[in-house]
């Protein structure tokens, strides 16, 4: 770490690092959605239902390519082992929003 005050965190960081950036990249998915919805239901004036799929659909692909790239460890590296990757992602995803 180059900044002096933060080097006594870096311990913490790295102890830490896969549930912080998974809360870090999870607010700033939260904040996407509120974003998203708010552009396809006012700016464009699309029904709210569908300004809400849309910035869940675009949402969970966010959080997806976020996670998979600086949260996770595990990753596929091949054409079906990314799908598979992707589509257990989503299915989580939609338990959650059934729930």
């Amino acid at each position: 770490m180059s900044v002096r005050l933060l080097r006594p965190l870096y311990p913490i960081y790295q102890k830490y690092k896969e549930p912080l950036l998974y809360l870090f990249f999870g607010g700033v998915t939260f904040f996407l959605s509120i974003g998203l919805y708010w552009l396809f239901a006012h700016p464009f004036g699309f029904d709210p239902l569908i300004a809400n799929i849309i910035s869940w659909v675009l949402c969970v692909a966010f959080a997806y390519v976020t996670n998979r790239t600086w949260v996770f460890k595990q990753k596929a590296h091949d054409g079906p082992g990314i799908v598979r990757e992707a589509l257990s992602f989503a299915v989580g995803r939609l338990a959650t929003l059934g729930m």
